[in-house]
């Protein structure tokens, strides 16, 4: 459910959208008689839109818009500034502070309706891509974590041990420095050496390679 923050000091506009908002289904109001309680109520109940009025005592909308959008730094947050104010140096003032629209007054229904309606749908989408990023990240320590248990897997087998030393020497890079799985280093009778790749699993970020040295008995 959408949660709508409605901030003005004439509790009478805040009736009067709360009522025109309802028309719409909006159920879930929370409300605020100036800035500096914006800013609060903001922190501790993350609206997904903000109805902000510019002119208050103590703490105006222009000052509280920076604090209020910085209480959702991940997501959008869609300040609304209610106004009566048309003249260009306010309204860029209220852009320029943080808000995204402006809404007029006297309001007009389907004009409010309207710009809601849009800004919710933006605020959803901001979400959504959120909640992937977050998704994303989890994938990435996951896939990570992964290929340090392989590569461990592949020390132990491997690197650590003394038979094995023997015949192969091996070394990590970079999966965009490497990306041959097969070729040989030298033509000599004496001396032949085979290039393998092992690819870890889940993304392939590195490869770990390892150079057969032919046994000295067989070097014929």
């Amino acid at each position: 459910m959408v949660k709508i923050l409605i901030v003005d000091d004439e509790e009478i506009n805040r009736i009067m959208l709360r009522e025109i908002l309802s028309e719409s289904g909006y159920r879930d109001f929370i409300e605020a008689g100036n800035g500096r309680e914006a800013v609060e109520v903001a922190r501790q109940h993350r609206p997904d839109i903000v109805l902000l009025d510019v002119i208050m005592p103590g703490m105006s909308g222009i000052e509280a818009a920076p604090q209020i959008k910085a209480s959702s730094p991940d997501c959008y947050l869609p300040i609304l500034f209610i106004t009566s104010l048309d003249d260009e140096q306010s309204l860029v003032k209220c852009l320029e502070s943080g808000g995204d629209d402006f809404i007029s007054k006297p309001f007009e229904k389907i004009i409010l309706h309207a710009k809601v309606k849009a800004h919710e749908r933006t605020r959803r989408l901001s979400l959504e891509i959120q909640d992937k990023n977050q998704s994303l990240t989890y994938f990435q320590l996951e896939v990570e974590r992964n290929h340090h248990i392989v590569e461990h897997i592949f020390d132990n087998a491997i690197g650590r041990n003394p038979i094995t030393t023997d015949y192969f020497d091996f070394y990590t890079q970079p999966e965009a420095q490497f990306n041959v799985d097969l070729f040989c280093v030298s033509k000599a009778r004496r001396a032949a050496f085979i290039c393998l790749s092992v690819i870890l699993p889940a993304m392939v970020w590195r490869r770990r390679l390892a150079l057969y040295r032919w046994p000295s008995c067989l070097r014929r």
